[in-house]
């Protein structure tokens, strides 16, 4: 009787490490702000609409990457990621423009075999972006005429949180048996809206009794896409 059930349990661990591993995890990092990013501003008044595109370029900072996958078949799968995030210092007239926090995304996962140990992979995921956005302007003040005139910092942060698009191409290399390499290049598609409550209202300064700057805008609309590239490696666990 122990020998049969020997036998048995021995052929069920024979089978489970017959199959192949289709969980990973997953973990890298890369370069986020690459090239020129564009910001899209829509903004609607009382009687008329604005809108501009601007060219971005951030400085190039470092982004990490770590995720979890699960394979259903050579072809497809699903991922879940996280990306830190942390764009710094783009110029948008005078105004310093910078971008901090994560993004985390669930993705599905369509895989190609080109030859026994590399694949290309195109992802394309929904998540949600935690960003603050803080910006940053210099205006000249100066308390009698003929005084020194003082440079004073503007400093502001707001809340930039949105969903967002998540498009991934990248190629997986298999090194050992459950050990694989990656890279790839992809794009952060953020739109963020933003509804004015307060619309209508008239900031005053007390000084000289005059409005200085009317918030009159019934909502805004922002696009930003942000490009990154990442390298790393996965690790199949079962």
């Amino acid at each position: 009787m122990k020998t049969k059930i020997l036998i048995f349990l021995f052929i069920i661990a024979s089978t489970l490490t017959a199959q192949e591993k289709r969980f990973y995890v997953k973990a890298g990092g890369g370069v986020q702000g690459i090239g020129k990013q564009s910001l899209a501003v829509s903004l609607d008044f009382p009687n008329n609409q604005f809108s501009k595109e601007y060219d971005l370029d951030f400085d190039h900072t470092f982004m990490g990457q770590f995720g979890l996958g699960f394979k259903f078949n050579e072809y497809v799968g699903i991922e879940l990621n996280y990306y830190s995030k942390n764009l710094k210092k783009a110029m948008v007239e005078s105004v310093i423009l910078s971008i901090s926090g994560f993004t985390i995304s669930p993705s599905i996962k369509a895989t190609y075999p080109v030859l026994n140990n590399l694949d290309i992979y195109l992802g394309i995921g929904y998540g949600y972006n935690k960003n603050e956005l803080e910006s940053i302007s210099y205006i000249y003040s100066q308390d009698l005429i003929g005084s020194q005139i003082k440079v004073i910092e503007v400093k502001s942060t707001n809340d930039f949180s949105t969903n967002c698009w998540i498009i991934r191409l990248g190629i997986e290399v298999g090194v050992f048996s459950d050990l694989n390499i990656f890279a790839e290049s992809g794009i952060n598609l953020l739109t963020k809206e933003i509804e004015n409550s307060n619309s209508g209202a008239i900031e005053s300064d007390a000084r000289n009794r005059q409005p200085v700057y009317p918030n009159n805008i019934l909502d805004s609309n922002y696009n930003l896409n942000d490009y990154f590239l990442s390298a790393g490696i996965s690790y199949y666990i079962f």
